[in-house]
């Protein structure tokens, strides 16, 4: 009966880990730079700019 749990339990930690490395394979995961990107709003400045353009 251990026995049987013991292997439930490994299955349901592999099932886990395959659905993570399946979204890592095709690029949707969050590591090594995958997955979405957050997206960073444009900055406006107000008021004069330091900086001489020619």
């Amino acid at each position: 009966m251990a026995n049987a749990v013991v292997v439930i339990v490994v299955i349901i930690i592999m099932l886990f880990a395959g659905k993570g490395a399946y979204k890592h394979l095709k690029g949707e995961g969050a590591c090594c730079g995958g997955g979405s990107k957050p997206e960073i709003p444009k900055k406006k400045l107000d008021g004069t700019s330091l900086v001489r353009r020619p």
